[in-house]
């Protein structure tokens, strides 16, 4: 798999402007690219005049190796995903872990730690659910 950055996009794109573009970076014809996926997606606004999106996307061509060696660009590296792994909780205090906070990383912690069969405490000193949801 070939990783693609920095890629100028349209506004109003299609898969076509995509794989145009990503096959300019990598300097091969758009139908050799077998497969194409938008990884990531973000709007350049700075200039009112040329609003456009930089894109990154995942690419699937016959020889990559050597498609990273032809575009000679430090915006196409080749890439091979690797799922992340949770460490395991080795715990050994009888207590149980205290949370404090309710914000994603707080929740997400609670989360990785009820998943492995760990009590957790969780804190939040913020207005009651019914109070944010009339807030928001």
């Amino acid at each position: 798999m070939i990783k693609v950055q920095n890629l100028t996009l349209p506004v109003d794109f299609g898969e076509p402007e995509l794989r145009t573009a990503t096959a300019k970076k990598l300097k091969i014809s758009p139908d050799k690219i077998e497969s194409i996926e938008l990884s990531r997606l973000s709007i350049d606004a700075r200039r009112k005049t040329e609003v456009h999106y930089v894109a990154a996307a995942t690419v699937v061509t016959a020889d990559e190796a050597s498609a990273v060696q032809k575009a000679a660009n430090p915006d196409v590296t080749a890439f091979s995903p690797k799922p992340y792994v949770f460490p395991p909780v080795l715990r050994k205090s009888k207590q149980r872990p205290v949370v404090v906070g309710m914000g994603p990383a707080g929740l997400f912690a609670a989360l990785h730690l009820a998943r492995a069969g760990i009590p957790v405490l969780l804190l939040e000193r913020g207005q009651p659910v019914e109070q944010r949801t009339k807030d928001v």
